[in-house]
């Protein structure tokens, strides 16, 4: 008697269960179905197979891309490089201006993400052994397979074209640590094809609470020759920086010439230089760079609105990277433009104020 209840427990614990097998496998089937069907919308698995590394350009930026998941993002005007990000499966660290810090958990796992979705060239391949499918859900007119990857802090799902099967749009979420939601949105342009691979030719990056940016795709390259220690290696190159009490010579890094024909010089000096120069904030420099001499003014951050006028001309460090720009706020200056070039040499010497002859 025993026996039979045990048999009869067991059957109806088997039955009650199945629905819930057959939908699980049910969804892993229609992952495996979608998953399959966009790597092969990119190339196919064995074309995608024989790249072992690609980059390309967006943004002012150069993306490399490693076959084993590993990314190297690399900013500057060439030949200058003032910042390195580097992502691998341990770490996301930045180089900027020779500050390295180590990026904190959650923007740490967001470029993780983007690390394992741009080596597998924009599709689900890294990601395929931990997706959910959430079905069909409606984003704009129309409507995409949505699947999901959990991988705490972070949320972040993936919005598949029924169509085309390729990647439309990708969605970040998680919570800072002071409990603030974050959420980034990458929205993927049209896809074209580079050396018979199928990529996005641009994305739009917006974060809530801020402004987008657009990300076009250019000069992308296969299997480049790239050094042993390529994804490992920090180092810069944006000059020296020579420091005496009064005077720092450095290095143009990176320069702009806007519409209104005001100009903007990054440099390679920080406002620790200063500091270690003896040179006060807000004090008169004298601006050398080849025939060129200005009169600059240098401020420790924004100056007060009633210094911008038109002809002014003056100092101030980046926001985020705390090197310090040249601006100035004149049309007379392209002779100078014509003559800027990553890692030109440059001069700052602290004007010295003329005691005036006092007759007695």
């Amino acid at each position: 008697m025993k026996k039979f209840v045990l048999l009869l427990l067991f059957g109806w614990l088997i039955f009650s269960l199945q629905p819930s097998f057959s939908l699980e496998a049910q969804n892993q089937d229609k992952i495996d179905d979608i998953v399959a069907k966009n790597i092969q919308a990119a190339g196919g698995k064995d074309k995608l197979s024989k790249i072992k590394n690609y980059a390309f350009t967006a943004m002012d930026q150069r993306f490399f891309l490693s076959a084993d998941g590993k990314m190297k993002i690399i900013s500057g005007k060439a030949p200058a490089v003032s910042e390195i990000i580097l992502v691998n499966k341990e770490k996301v660290v930045r180089n900027c201006f020779n500050n390295i810090t180590e990026y904190p958990l959650l923007l740490k796992a967001s470029y993780e993400v983007m690390a394992k979705l741009r080596s597998g060239f924009f599709t689900l391949i890294n990601f395929k052994e931990s997706l959910a499918y959430e079905g069909l859900k409606k984003f704009g007119a129309r409507q995409y397979h949505v699947l999901k990857v959990n991988q705490d802090p972070l949320e972040t799902k993936f919005f598949i074209d029924p169509d085309t099967y390729t990647l439309k749009r990708l969605v970040l979420k998680g919570l800072h640590p002071e409990r603030v939601h974050y959420e980034v949105n990458h929205d993927f342009g049209p896809y074209q094809q580079f050396d018979s691979i199928l990529l996005p030719s641009s994305w739009f990056l917006s974060q809530v609470g801020t402004r987008g940016k657009h990300y076009e795709i250019s000069d992308v390259k296969f299997n480049l020759d790239l050094p042993p220690d390529f994804f490992s290696s920090l180092e810069l190159n944006i000059g020296q920086v020579d420091i005496k009490p009064g005077l720092i010579k450095g290095n143009i890094v990176d320069f702009r010439l806007a519409r209104n024909n005001r100009l903007t010089i990054e440099t390679n000096i920080t406002l620790d230089c200063l500091e270690q120069a003896n040179i006060p904030h807000r004090s008169l420099l004298i601006l050398k760079i080849a025939d060129t001499q200005l009169e600059v003014k240098v401020f420790p951050d924004r100056p007060p609105r009633e210094e911008l006028k038109p002809g002014v001309i003056f100092m101030m460090p980046h926001i985020e990277n705390k090197n310090l720009i040249v601006y100035i706020l004149s049309s007379g200056y392209d002779h100078l433009a014509e003559t800027l070039q990553p890692l030109l040499p440059l001069e700052l010497t602290l004007k010295q104020e003329k005691n005036p002859d006092f007759l007695l």
